[in-house]
């Protein structure tokens, strides 16, 4: 927290990573109630699982799969779009 910097031990290509956070953020992170050294202490396999079934319920299987990175190019999408009408819209940065 103090460097404001956020560390991915699993990452989609087996490469550890530091994230730099914004100051909002980190703020927000410190308002969380912490009972672990992770923000978010969800193993992996349970998060893999858990959306196999949503998925599976909504029918989006085969030639319809979803992927979770499909819903972050969805949001990006959503929030580029919404900056459009924000004068001055929001940097690639920001995005």
């Amino acid at each position: 927290m103090d460097a404001q910097t956020a560390y991915l031990q699993e990452t989609k290509n087996d490469r550890t990573r530091k994230l730099p956070l914004r100051r909002d953020l980190v703020e927000m992170l410190r308002r969380l109630p912490c009972n672990s050294d992770l923000v978010f202490p969800v193993i992996v396999k349970s998060l893999r699982k858990t959306w196999r079934r949503i998925c599976s319920n909504a029918g989006l299987t085969g030639a319809s799969e979803l992927r979770v990175h499909d819903l972050r190019h969805e949001a990006i999408s959503r929030v580029a779009e919404a900056g459009s009408n924000i004068p001055g819209g929001f940097s690639r940065v920001d995005l």
